[in-house]
Formats: C-alpha cells, structure tokens, sequence
C-alpha cells in the first residue's frame, strides 16, 4: 500500500491511500490524485511499484518533479 500525504499552503492536508502498483497525479481525471492547481498538469507525474520500492514518474510537467534524473524518475523512500 503506498499512503500520499498532499499538504496545501492553506488548509488541511489530504491523505490519499491506495492499493494499486500505479498511482496517476493530474489536475483532469483519470488522474488518481486529483490537484487542483494551475501548477499541476492535467498529467503530472506517475508513482509506481518496482522490485527496489517505489518510483516517481515526470510525464512532462511544465513543473517538474522536484529531484528527478536525466528520464525523468526519482526513487522514493518509503
């Protein structure tokens, strides 16, 4: 289970917890974290399963994913 605590400038922070080997961050739908946020693209980024942990996807966000390599991804420690 991968557990994704969103804070916000102001206002609660949201949790959002899942069961699924793939999570979609976007602004539209099909996105599975829904960011409403001129900051966020419509497809942000993707947080995936891998043998090593979990890794974080850029789909080309105008903002990107903050630490990510050359591809595009970063590891997460969980």
């Amino acid at each position: 289970m991968i557990r994704l605590v969103v804070t916000r400038e102001s206002g609660p922070a949201a949790v959002y917890e899942f069961n699924i080997g793939e999570v979609l961050v976007g602004r539209v739908p099909p996105a599975d974290v829904l960011l409403d946020s001129e900051s966020v693209s419509r497809r942000h980024a993707r947080i995936s399963r891998t043998a090593e942990g979990w890794r974080v996807a850029d789909l080309g966000a105008l903002q990107a994913v903050v630490g990510h390599d050359a591809a595009g991804q970063c590891d997460l420690e969980v």
